[in-house]
């Protein structure tokens, strides 16, 4: 009984111990003397995301490559692919504005062919996947605006600077 109880006693000392090592509890975000969360985030990576592979064969179809007036309230970037987009992948777009603005799109989803805007263009291979990437929520680019789209892989601490496509919305 004796040897049973000595055990507890024991493995609470070794969890006290453990807690006591990891520093004791940590200031609230924001509060005086805790660490800045927008540090991780502050400055570009380094490395570039590349372009998108290969085997995907991807191409845009909504808006279409150097369209002019486009909606200057799109909400949605339509792609087509040869081959399905791993699931485990979180590829986006980051897009810039002439005005100055940039955001990242939302990763890509799949869609049915019947849910792209008419006119599109027209994917090169056969049975091709078709996907969507969202902008973000109430977001309107504006009139007359030119609009680059780069190639992103959300997660991978990366610099998007592979251009896929860009468009002109609608003047006045």
């Amino acid at each position: 009984m004796r040897i049973r109880g000595f055990r507890y006693v024991l493995s609470s000392c070794v969890a006290a111990a453990l807690l006591a090592g990891c520093g004791g509890s940590q200031p609230p975000i924001g509060a005086p003397g805790a660490m800045p969360q927008s540090a991780a985030i502050a400055a570009p990576a380094d490395r570039s995301c590349g372009s998108p592979p290969e085997s995907l064969d991807l191409e845009v179809l909504y808006p279409e490559p150097n369209a002019r007036n486009v909606p200057p309230n799109l909400a949605d970037v339509y792609v087509s692919t040869r081959m399905k987009i791993p699931s485990h992948d979180d590829f986006d777009f980051y897009f810039t504005q002439s005005n100055g603005a940039r955001a990242f799109t939302s990763a890509f989803f799949s869609v049915e062919k019947s849910q792209v805007p008419v006119p599109h263009a027209k994917p090169r291979y056969p049975n091709p996947d078709y996907y969507a990437s969202s902008l973000p929520p109430n977001w309107v680019i504006g009139l007359n605006q030119k609009v680059k789209l780069f190639w992103n892989r959300d997660g991978a601490d990366c610099h998007p600077d592979f251009l896929v496509s860009e468009f002109k919305t609608k003047g006045k």
